[in-house]
């Protein structure tokens, strides 16, 4: 029987690891590699060393994060992690009441994820500051590399988006093969948590809708028990183009604004990221 897994991984203790000799400079993350190339206060450039063990911590960090791996078995189809938000990201989330509503995708290494070419600095109509831009980078990246180290993939599809819309109201199945959707603000992704009315939705949608489909999508959404992820939680869901997933999907929609309290009195802004493992 398929559960939903949390799991909160940690990276103490990885100061002043040395890397071995095949980890590169540009394996490391953005912000490091920015980092390590400016002078220190005595107007010194780090040395190779204190490079090494720079990167040697954070590619160690990447390695420690990592995503619950029990989403790869046959029983499980939804699996979720709890990383949270970091107060360094808290100044752009704060001023996405007055960002447009915008999407913005493209493929990035899962190796070597490098979210500058999405020109998310204009989307969110910042000014010379980053305004916790960099942190919100570095953590998609980080959930790229992840999601690559999990699937085994080179690339991945990444979208980043903020919204006030309901995208996709309806309970579905997708047809990837491992989806990471994360709402940085707003309500987040819901997903059918009952492991009985989920098979018997998923299977009668694997070959596509038609009448029978459509009359079992509203048995399932009137009377099944839905789950909505918190903001910052990292939610993997497997599609029906994961291996022997067809008919086992897990069944999930965006959130129903009108559902939560206040909600139609409200306007809210979701700031939501999507990564598929692949680069389609």
């Amino acid at each position: 029987m398929w559960g939903t897994t949390h799991a909160i991984h940690t990276a103490a203790g990885t100061r002043g690891v040395v890397p071995p000799a095949h980890v590169g400079f540009t394996t490391a993350p953005r912000a490091v590699r920015a980092r390590v190339a400016r002078p220190n206060a005595q107007g010194y450039r780090m040395s190779n060393v204190q490079i090494a063990r720079e990167v040697g911590a954070q590619c160690t960090l990447r390695e420690q994060v990592g995503l619950p791996r029990e989403i790869l078995q046959l029983s499980e189809n939804v699996s979720t992690q709890r990383r949270g938000i970091s107060h360094k990201m808290q100044p752009l989330l704060d001023r996405l009441d007055s960002v447009p509503d915008f999407s913005v995708s493209g493929s990035l290494s899962t190796r070597n994820p490098d979210l500058q070419s999405f020109g998310l600095k204009d989307r969110f109509n910042l000014n010379s500051s980053q305004e916790g831009l960099d942190e919100f980078e570095s953590e998609v990246e980080q959930l790229v590399y992840d999601l690559g180290k999990l699937a085994d993939v080179e690339h991945a599809a990444v979208t980043v988006c903020v919204t006030r819309n309901t995208t996709c109201s309806r309970l579905h199945v997708d047809n990837v093969g491992l989806r990471i959707l994360c709402t940085y603000r707003g309500p987040g992704t819901e997903w059918v948590a009952s492991p009985v009315l989920n098979r018997i939705m998923s299977e009668s949608v694997r070959n596509g809708g038609n009448s029978f489909s459509d009359a079992i999508k509203g048995v399932v959404t009137a009377v099944a028990p839905i789950k909505r992820a918190e903001e910052g939680e990292v939610v993997i869901l497997k599609g029906q183009g994961f291996p022997n997933s067809r008919g086992r999907a897990i069944v999930h929609r965006s959130p129903l604004v009108a559902e939560i309290p206040g909600g139609e009195d409200k306007e809210f802004v979701r700031l939501l990221v999507k990564i598929d493992d692949g680069c389609c």
